[in-house]
């Protein structure tokens, strides 16, 4: 549920992805496509299937749930466009905006641009929205592989919470309608769709709502991290997973930041750093150690929870500008960097584990990655960059394997793996993947 902090702003309330004045809204059409993209990375064409809409002109709240599929017509569905009006004349002010939307969209390669929800507001404040997917096929082309699961039930639906709307908690919890027997998918689609908080103005039809951007190329999003289908791997110990993801976290992966991006704001609990640099961060949350707060729902689980309570518990103690300037930019923790950084390596094993269930069938392969650092070095890193990848290394790693590969040949596997890709640090984990004894520390 979202909460508009301004009454009787009927353009905000209605301002479900961003409008154009000051860039608020809901972001419901930001937060599918995160989820759109997980599902494309991880070998599965998405498609939204539902999306539903409760406005309450009264309390000026809006709650929503989506529903994310398979795609049923091969094509994947990887943007969500809206525009809409509010207030006398809405029905037609909005039928005016459609087309130049679509203009725009296929100006910058949309094509199956299709509606997919009519929401009129049956009562209150007069809404008139539009909602429509669309493919970007040169972009994200549709998978033509099947991917290994059997479907026997419903898809998951996931709703929003409203338990903190009183603090803007933009929290969520996972509504399991049936059973669902595809646990790749399962994971996949557990804590599916937040909600980001935003406000309202009555009928200035300055929304922005259209959202048409290309999705993200950030691949380090988090995958949603359930810890209930926790894998333990038969070989290797905890001991040594524990050590070389500290040492990831060490070597690769950068410290705090809370600075300013619209998401940032509104999905902050207890302020932001205007000390912190924007740079390139797009749609991130507040970030330690490459755990995007919200972005990844690091908070799901137990340490993810913990890890930033500390983090809460400074803001209380400091005060926002004397927290501010502690923790600035890329600062590791001081005094709870052990902690910190004990607690992320906790929370990237709940990812770690349910990946290789997912991605690496083969137990020799399993024990291949296990029994050597250098490649668990590889695959540990790859949580980080996203399940698209992890699959893509798990991959090459099986095929290698099967080919009769030697250790030292399944590192060149690695390194030439992440070589043919646009992520970041490539040489400094090669030097590692070759040499993870030489890997600092802290």
């Amino acid at each position: 549920t979202w909460q508009s902090p301004i009454k009787g702003d009927g353009d905000l309330l209605h301002s479900f992805e961003s409008r154009r004045v000051d860039k608020k809204g809901a972001y419901i059409g930001t937060q599918i496509e995160e989820k759109l993209k997980q599902l494309y990375d991880s070998g599965i064409n998405p498609d939204i299937t539902n999306l539903q809409l409760n406005v309450d002109s009264k309390n000026y709240t809006v709650t929503w749930s989506a529903t994310i599929d398979e795609s049923k017509d091969g094509k994947a569905y990887m943007g969500i466009a809206t525009r809409g009006s509010a207030g006398a004349t809405n029905d037609q002010r909005a039928l005016q905006q459609i087309e130049p939307m679509k203009n725009k969209l296929t100006k910058m390669g949309a094509k199956d641009i299709t509606l997919f929800l009519d929401f009129d507001n049956p009562k209150g404040i007069p809404i008139r929205q539009y909602f429509y997917k669309y493919t970007l096929p040169d972009k994200y082309p549709p998978h033509t592989d099947k991917v290994n699961y059997t479907r026997t039930e419903d898809p998951i639906n996931v709703m929003t919470s409203n338990d903190n709307i009183e603090n803007q908690d933009p929290t969520f919890e996972v509504k399991k309608e049936k059973n669902f027997k595809a646990s790749n998918l399962k994971d996949l689609f557990s804590g599916l769709v937040k909600n980001v908080v935003n406000k309202f103005k009555p009928d200035e039809d300055q929304n922005d709502d259209s959202k048409i951007t290309n999705l993200s190329t950030d691949d380090k999003l988090q995958s949603d991290d359930n810890s209930e289908n926790e894998v333990k791997i038969s070989s290797g110990s905890d001991f040594d997973f524990m050590e070389v993801t500290k040492k990831v976290i060490a070597n690769f992966e950068g410290g705090y930041w809370n600075g300013t991006t619209p998401k940032n704001e509104s999905t902050s609990k207890l302020g932001i750093c205007k000390n912190h640099p924007k740079g390139s961060m797009g749609a991130s949350t507040e970030t330690m150690f490459g755990l995007d707060r919200y972005n990844g729902n690091i908070e799901s689980s137990p340490e993810g929870k913990e890890f930033f309570k500390i983090i809460d518990d400074e803001k209380q103690k400091l005060g926002m500008d004397a927290f501010c300037k502690k923790w600035k930019w890329l600062y590791r923790g001081g005094e709870n960097e052990e902690k910190l950084k004990e607690l992320a390596a906790k929370k990237m094993k709940n990812s770690f584990d349910r990946n290789m269930s997912n991605f690496v069938k083969d137990q020799e392969v399993k024990d291949k990655i296990m029994k050597n650092k250098g490649l668990l070095v590889h695959m540990t890193y790859a949580c980080w960059n996203g399940p698209g990848f992890f699959k893509k290394f798990a991959n090459e790693l099986t095929d290698a394997v099967k080919q009769g590969k030697s250790d030292s040949e399944l590192i060149d596997v690695a390194i030439k793996s992440r070589a043919n890709t646009k992520l970041l640090n490539k040489d400094k984990v090669a030097a590692a993947i070759k040499n993870p004894d030489g890997m600092k520390t802290a």
